[in-house]
């Protein structure tokens, strides 16, 4: 069982959502949206598997960079697991340092980040009910996050752009929204997001298609793909397989309801 939490409002910029997984055996597929995230798992060992089925099993917490492939979480036996899941360049606001190295990465967390992280794990084992956990990171994270630079702003801006909806923005028109060029843009979305412009806008698109079948299931490909800005049903099933393993029709099979549409707690590891 996952539970979702929501940051406090002035993390909002940065923090997408704290979840909480309670002890059991089950892996968690998580299907990517350009984000990053902060494992911090408690009691066993804690493993994750690549989109290539390589697991790695590790005894320490975790950070995950921005994905453009699905990956497993796997919880051991009795241990419980909170995660910490930015939005599109949160993350660099906690480390302050490129996240480019992070594109597809699951690195142990003390590798890129290890402020008084010990600390935080101590007052996090004192925590017994979801309202304290969710104190306990809004605390540590109030102190730790800063948003305030126009290179940010910018970031931000060029992220609405890429948003899906009627009036697409080319990378040029967005460029020139923020008088600077086009390679300069990309060099900002590699620092700070740690993925491109067009990997975000392919993963916006994607994220889309999710929404829409996770809120409509009985829309037909074709009127979802034409929504989504896709070629046609082709391309929209072969860029779903790309980013989740799956077709959109064993998507809407395994996905149970009021689930995220993210993060799975998956019944299969195909």
């Amino acid at each position: 069982m996952i539970h979702h939490l929501s940051p406090h409002p002035c993390l909002a910029k940065s923090i997408d959502y704290y979840w909480v997984g309670e002890p059991g055996d089950e892996a968690i597929k998580v299907l990517p949206d350009g984000s990053a995230s902060i494992i911090l798992s408690f009691g066993d060992q804690i493993g994750y598997k690549n989109h290539r089925g390589e697991e790695t099993i590790v005894d320490h917490n975790l950070l995950i960079g921005p994905h453009t492939k699905f990956y497993f979480i796997n919880r051991k036996n009795t241990n419980n697991v909170i995660g910490i899941k930015f939005k599109k360049g949160g993350l660099y606001h906690l480390i302050n340092e490129s996240i480019d190295k992070y594109h597809d990465a699951i690195v142990p967390l003390a590798q890129a980040y290890n402020q008084e992280i010990a600390r935080l794990m101590e007052g996090l084992k004192t925590c017994n009910k979801t309202d304290e956990i969710k104190k306990s990171l809004n605390k540590y994270f109030f102190l730790k996050v800063t948003t305030k630079s126009k290179s940010s702003d910018k970031i931000d801006i060029a992220l609405k752009a890429l948003e899906i909806s009627s009036n697409e923005n080319s990378i040029q028109e967005i460029s020139e929204k923020l008088d600077i060029t086009n390679k300069h843009l990309i060099t900002l979305f590699r620092e700070k997001v740690g993925l491109t412009p067009k990997q975000i806008h392919r993963l916006n698109k994607f994220n889309a298609v999710l929404k829409l079948v996770k809120d409509k299931k009985n829309q037909s490909w074709p009127s979802i793909a034409f929504a989504c800005n896709y070629y046609d049903q082709a391309h929209l099933i072969n860029e779903f397989k790309s980013f989740s393993g799956w077709s959109p029709t064993q998507y809407l099979q395994i996905i149970p309801e009021n689930a995220d549409q993210n993060i799975l707690t998956a019944l299969t590891n195909s």
